[in-house]
C-alpha cells in the first residue's frame, strides 16, 4: 500500500510492501536502484539455488535520491530465505541448506544466519554484510562459526584456497577423529583481488595420526589460529603414547612452502626409547641398545619441518633435543653423566617419504656421531662416523664401516676397552 507524488524534479514515493514467496535468484529485484555494480554482477554467480520465502519493505523518499544520503529517506526490506546454496567465492566451499534473513537498509546488505552446512559441518552461526552496493569498491564480510566432525576439515581446507597454506595442507593429510569449532572471517572482494582470512580451530578431544610412522596424538584440546598463508598456536596439550605433551606451532608469514610444530613433554627412559624408535624405526633393535645404559627421565622436545619439492615429495626435518638432567648415563667418559649434570642431546635427519638416509647426533658438543641408512634393507645402518671434540674437522675420508676420530684434552682408552670387553663376552 502506499501512494506516489508527482514532483517537478521526481516523483515522491511513500509505499509499504510485502513480498511473497518467490526464488532467491530474484532477491536482487528488490533493490530500488538497478545499477552495474559489482553486488549485480556477483549476485546471479552467488545465488545459486533456494526460497524467497517472504518479506516486507518499506520506501519514502524521492526516486532520485536513492540510495539515499543524509536522511534524505527510507529504504529497508526485510526477506527470509530457506534452503539456499550460496557461492559467495568462487573456488571455496558452497553454502548449503541456509536459512537466513536479508536486511536491506539503504544502500547496504546485512544477512544473518539461523541454520546452514559446509559439507556436513553445521552452521552455528553466520552473517555477512556488504556495504555501499552502489558505489565504491564493494566487499562482502563473512564472520561464522562451524562445527562438527573433522572429517569435514580437510574438505574444507582442500576445497577452498587455504591448500596452499603450507601448514593447513599437512594438517589436511593426517587422519583427524573428533570433533571441531571453526571460527572464520573473510573478506571478500566483489571483483578483483584476494579474499582476506582470519580464522580459528579449536579442537576437544581429538585424536590425530600423521602420516609419519609412529607420531599420534590423542587428547588433543587446544586452538590453532590462521591466516590465508600461516597458522599458529600455542599451549596446546595432547597425549603421546600416553604421556602428556605441550604443542607449538610458530607463527612464520614467509612464504616458504614450509611448515614447522614442535611437540614438548617430560619422560622417562622407556618414553624416550619409545620416541626415538618412533621416528627411527629399527635403529633400538640391537643386542645391545645404547638406551640400555639409561636411567632416569628428562625433559624433551621434537621439531617437525616439513616441505615439497616440484614433484609434491614431501621432506621433514627432524630434530629431538634434550637437556638430559635427571638422566644417569652409565658409560665410560666423555658420554657418561650422572642424573643431576646436565648434557645437551640432539638427534638430527632428513626424511624423504617414510625414508631416511641419516641421522645425526651431537652430544655435549664433545661427540658428534653420523649414522647412515641403508633403507632397501629394513633400515640397515651401513656406516658410523664417531667425531670427538668440537674443535675437530676431519680432513680425509677413512673407508671403513665404523670410524672414532677426533681429539679430546683427555680420553681413558681402558674404560672403554673393559666396556667393549665386557659387551663382547656378553
Amino acid at each position: 500500500s502506499g501512494n506516489i507524488r508527482l514532483d517537478d524534479d521526481s516523483p515522491y514515493i511513500d509505499l509499504i510492501g510485502r513480498i511473497g514467496e518467490s526464488e532467491i535468484e530474484n532477491l536482487p529485484a528488490f533493490l530500488p536502484l538497478q545499477t552495474h555494480s559489482r553486488f549485480m554482477t556477483w549476485a546471479p554467480n552467488a545465488l545459486l539455488g533456494g526460497q524467497l520465502t517472504s518479506g516486507d519493505l518499506v520506501f519514502r523518499g524521492k526516486a532520485n535520491a536513492f540510495p539515499f544520503r543524509d536522511d534524505q529517506g527510507t529504504f529497508k526490506a526485510l526477506l527470509n530465505i530457506a534452503d539456499a546454496t550460496i557461492n559467495y567465492e568462487e573456488g571455496w566451499p558452497y553454502v548449503d541448506k541456509l536459512t537466513a534473513e536479508v536486511i536491506m537498509d539503504n544502500d547496504d546488505i546485512s544477512i544473518t544466519a539461523s541454520s546452514g552446512y559446509v559439507f556436513d559441518a553445521h552452521i552455528d552461526r553466520v552473517s555477512a554484510h556488504i556495504h555501499d552496493i552502489s558505489r565504491g569498491e564493494q566487499h562482502i564480510t563473512i564472520d561464522g562459526d562451524l562445527s562438527g566432525h573433522t572429517s569435514n576439515l580437510p574438505l574444507f581446507i582442500m576445497q577452498s584456497p587455504l591448500k596452499e597454506n603450507p601448514d593447513l595442507y599437512d594438517f589436511a593429510q593426517m587422519h583427524i577423529a573428533g570433533n571441531f569449532e571453526l571460527g572464520i572471517k573473510l573478506d571478500v572482494p566483489l571483483g578483483d583481488g584476494l579474499t582476506a582470512v582470519d580464522g580459528s580451530i579449536r579442537f576437544t578431544n581429538t585424536m590425530f595420526e600423521s602420516n609419519m610412522p609412529g607420531l599420534g596424538l590423542t587428547n588433543m584440546n587446544g586452538e590453532i589460529k590462521f591466516s590465508r598463508d600461516a597458522a599458529w598456536g600455542e599451549n596446546i596439550s595432547a597425549l603421546y603414547h600416553g604421556n602428556p605433551v605441550s604443542i607449538t606451532i610458530p607463527f612464520d608469514d614467509e612464504d616458504d612452502g614450509r611448515s614447522t610444530f614442535v611437540v614438548n613433554g617430560e619422560a622417562d627412559k622407556v618414553f624416550i626409547i619409545q620416541q626415538l624408535g618412533s621416528f627411527f624405526p629399527e635403529l633400538l633393535n640391537q643386542k645391545h641398545s645404547f638406551f640400555d645404559y639409561f636411567q632416569g627421565g628428562s625433559n624433551w622436545s621434537v621439531s617437525i619441518e616439513s616441505y615439497r619439492d616440484e614433484s609434491d615429495q614431501q621432506y621433514r626435518d627432524i630434530l629431538i633435543e634434550s637437556p638430559l638432567r635427571g638422566i644417569e648415563i652409565m658409560l665410560p667418559e666423555p658420554v657418561g653423566k650422572n642424573a643431576t649434570a646436565t648434557r645437551s642431546l640432539m638427534v638430527k635427519a632428513n626424511m624423504a617419504g617414510s625414508r631416511i638416509n641419516k641421522i645425526d647426533f651431537e652430544y655435549d658438543d664433545q661427540v658428534f656421531t653420523n649414522m647412515y641408512v641403508d633403507n632397501s634393507e629394513d633400515f640397515k645402518i651401513n656406516r658410523i662416523e664417531v667425531d670427538l671434540g668440537k674443535d675437530y674437522a676431519p680432513d680425509t675420508a677413512l673407508d671403513a664401516d665404523i670410524v672414532i676420530r677426533g681429539e679430546l684434552q683427555e680420553l681413558d682408552l681402558g674404560d672403554w676397552f673393559e666396556f667393549f670387553n665386557n659387551e663382547s663376552t656378553a
